[in-house]
């Protein structure tokens, strides 16, 4: 057998002990699942329900020619221009017109029910900020403002007062910026017109002091006199140019001003949303099922690997050191009439049970268990049964410690007697000994069929735990091979271990182990 098909052999193995382990957690896998789909079903009940609301605004860049203030289209094509228009939206200012505006302090969808002296509004413009979301629509000069509620009248509400509050805002920062220019410009011009008027003045005092008021005494000025004239007018052309050239630019200022107000506008209205956010309830329910199946197998396999209980094959041999004969599927202790899984699993135990490691044939076989309940008694009888059914003479020696008695009661009926305590069957063969009387010493057990007990070739001693029937124990000493019942689901890992633990030297005659999984009622 090469190491693939190995390989392949341990998965499929793994993947049918998944499976075994999930059909014995099943009621906790549906628990898990029914838990996580009622959530889902019930969380609009239990969750508010959210609706969100959304207003367009258009950003125009500065028109051809007007002066850059920010606005205009940079080698971004205006990207950086729009991020920055979308973090005045979200900026303090703007929320904090909304919060006034919209009077949200008294909201406790917004404002909460935080102790008493907390401010409202500061609370409200917290919640304000996680209910609103502001983002680009792709590649366009299109902003969108979306605003989220319970209500969605009032979430259409917020999402248009916050695109007025921000048009607000840029009208009010354009005009202060324009008040501002003028102001500055105001006094520049009065600078500038006193300039002038001096220089105005020192013109008319010039052309008075050198009797240079008309142009026929002017003829008679010597060119000194003139020089100083034209170096005075030459000031006053200056001074009136200056004053023009400040009154230009503050035309320009108000022109700057009525642009700005243009540069952005609401496109669309926000509309009351008339579904709530969210993926649709059936998507709700499938992703909890599927998150149920998924956690509820966890906790399964979770919970097995923790349960100190054996369940299965491989899980019993790897906890418990021992190997498993067979695996004994639910049956009726009737002997021929076996359906086939029990029919088959009988006969593997009695194969694994003709020889030890070393060859020499297993005649006497001791029959135990961990407790009470585990179906020992239904197993030897079935077990004797089986062999029977292969032609062998089988002799089957039952009871408790202190007396053993003969009986020809077939297997199906393996009832002790109510006197002797005990009860020796023979199965396939007839028993030529009416009474034993009673033991004195386990060694007698066999001494006492003479001859008789020669004659079969399987003895099978079905006796009670080790731990708790002292002749049980004897008998172990004396026989070729033990075989441990365990029921599944019941026996625990430290149940095996107290029995190898009592048996002391003899554990070493554990053939192995005989998993039954039939249910505490049926044998």
């Amino acid at each position: 057998m090469t190491d693939e098909h190995c390989a392949k052999m341990s998965a499929r193995r793994g993947v049918k002990e998944t499976l075994a382990i999930l059909k014995r957690r099943r009621v906790l896998v549906g628990l898990t699942v029914c838990a996580a789909t009622g959530a889902a079903a019930l969380s609009p009940a239990i969750a508010p329900p959210v609706f969100t609301a959304r207003t367009q605004i258009f950003i125009e860049p500065a028109a051809q020619g007007a002066p850059d203030d920010g606005w205009s289209l940079g080698p971004d094509g205006g990207d950086a221009m729009i991020e920055g228009q979308i973090r005045v939206i979200e900026s303090e200012s703007v929320l904090r017109r909304v919060v006034a505006s919209r009077k949200l302090g008294l909201d406790p969808e917004f404002a909460g029910r935080d102790p008493v002296g907390a401010d409202p509004d500061a609370r409200a413009l917290r919640g304000l900020r996680r209910a609103v979301e502001v983002r680009r629509a792709a590649a366009t000069s299109v902003v969108e403002i979306a605003a989220a509620s319970g209500d969605p009248d009032k979430a259409a509400r917020l999402a248009d007062s916050i695109a007025e509050a921000y048009l607000l805002e840029l009208a009010e920062a354009r005009g202060e910026a324009a008040r501002l220019l003028a102001t500055a410009l105001a006094a520049r011009l009065d600078a500038l017109r006193g300039e002038a008027r001096r220089a105005e003045q020192a013109v008319e005092r010039y052309r008075f002091e050198h009797n240079l008021v008309s142009a026929a005494s002017a003829a008679f000025v010597d060119t000194e006199t003139l020089v100083g004239l034209r170096a005075l007018q030459r000031d006053l052309d200056g001074a009136r140019a200056a004053y023009e050239a400040t009154l230009d630019r503050a035309r320009d200022a108000q022109e700057r001003a009525l642009i700005g107000r243009t540069q952005a506008r609401v496109i669309a209205h926000a509309q009351p949303p008339l579904t709530e956010d969210g993926p649709r309830r059936a998507l709700w329910l499938g992703l909890a099922l599927v998150g149920g199946l998924g956690l509820g197998s966890g906790l399964a396999l979770a919970r097995d690997r923790l349960d100190a209980r054996l369940f299965a094959r491989r899980q019993t041999e790897i906890r418990t050191g021992l190997r498993v004969l067979a695996v004994i599927p639910r049956f009726l202790p009737v002997p021929f009439e076996l359906p086939g899984a029990a029919a088959r699993a009988f006969f593997r135990l009695r194969d694994a049970l003709r020889a030890d490691a070393e060859g020499r044939p297993n005649r006497v076989v001791l029959v135990t268990s961990c407790g009470e309940g585990e179906g020992k008694s239904a197993v030897a009888a079935t077990l004797a049964a089986a062999a029977a059914a292969e032609g062998e003479r089988v002799l089957i020696v039952g009871g408790r410690a202190g007396a053993f008695a003969l009986s020809r009661r077939p297997a199906s009926e393996p009832q002790p007697d109510a006197e002797a305590g005990a009860a020796v069957q023979a199965v396939g063969a007839p028993l030529a000994l009416e009474s034993a009387g009673a033991a004195r010493a386990q060694g007698d057990v066999l001494d006492q069929l003479g001859a008789d007990a020669r004659k079969f070739d399987l003895i099978l001693l079905d006796c009670g735990c080790v731990t708790r029937d002292r002749l049980a124990y004897h008998l172990a000493a004396v026989s070729d091979a033990i075989v441990v019942v365990v029921r599944a689901g019941t026996t625990r890992v430290e149940d095996v271990e107290e029995v190898v633990e009592t048996l002391g030297p003899a554990a070493g005659r554990i053939a192995g182990l005989a998993l039954n999984e039939a249910g505490r009622g049926e044998c």
